[in-house]
């Protein structure tokens, strides 16, 4: 008759790794020792390596021009106060300054609009979670959308689409560019601006053409930065898509020069 102590032999015999040099980890193996030596050279051989790939970027980073207008202060036309000011006294009248200013070398190929914020939470998490933009509609908003989920409409309680704080957060600046020499407008295009990532996956619109099926005029429902109900989605230009894009010192695209 086998003794306890017998049996739990035979139990831990039955759970050893086979003998090879695999599971018995006897492989032959080779470590490097790092000494300065070896490494320096390696270090100085990568750098050399780079240096031209440094070179290049350089080159092309040079030849990109940029002009930057600030108009944080910028007066109201005929009168001596800012625009900024002027919104906050009467918040439902819209102000119209003029900046001139001066390309000193030609800008040569695609020319691209560009409008800046800064110190509007666009890290805080709460309000990059705070986001609906990926074309799924819902009679139930989710509670990250909050409190833009819903919105009074006729007296009654409505869904907002696109609900949160990003959407909610309109940049509704009209920018024009006046040329002085042709006494016209610089004509802009409002497409092309928007890589397809932001078009078809991060902030694709609803299927189907809802202005026509619905009756809802998008610049009414987005220009005015209006609430839009759920059930009726404005449809969003690639401008508009791009401004719900969040990272820090924020720079967007907003049109494109012709």
């Amino acid at each position: 008759m086998a003794t306890s102590s017998e049996t739990s032999e035979q139990n831990v015999k039955s759970r050893r790794p086979a003998e090879s040099a695999f599971k018995q980890q006897r492989l032959p193996a080779w470590q490097p020792i790092l000494t300065a030596g070896t490494v320096l050279p390696t270090f100085f051989v990568i750098g050399i390596a780079f240096i031209p790939v440094g070179i290049g970027l350089l080159y092309f980073s040079d030849e990109v021009k940029e002009h930057v207008i600030d108009y944080t202060h910028c007066l109201k036309e005929g009168e001596n106060i800012t625009c900024a000011d002027y919104i906050k006294r009467t918040s439902m009248q819209h102000c119209s300054c003029r900046l001139p200013f001066n390309l000193t070398e030609d800008f040569k190929g695609d020319v691209y609009f560009y409008y800046g914020l800064s110190n509007y939470y666009q890290n805080h998490r709460r309000y990059v979670k705070s986001s609906q933009l990926l074309g799924r509609l819902s009679l139930t908003p989710s509670t990250d959308c909050l409190p833009f989920a819903y919105a009074m409409e006729d007296g009654k309680e409505k869904p907002v689409a696109p609900c949160g704080a990003i959407a909610n957060s309109l940049f509704n600046d009209t920018l024009t560019v006046f040329s002085h020499i042709s006494n016209s407008n610089v004509p802009v295009l409002r497409t092309g601006i928007a890589w397809e990532s932001d078009k078809q996956i991060k902030f694709r619109n609803p299927p189907g053409d809802l202005k026509t099926e619905r009756g809802l005029n998008s610049m009414d429902a987005y220009g005015s930065a209006a609430h839009v109900p759920q059930a009726v989605p404005a449809r969003r230009p690639q401008g508009t898509r791009l401004q719900h894009r969040t990272r820090q010192g924020i720079l967007r695209a907003h049109r494109g020069l012709q």
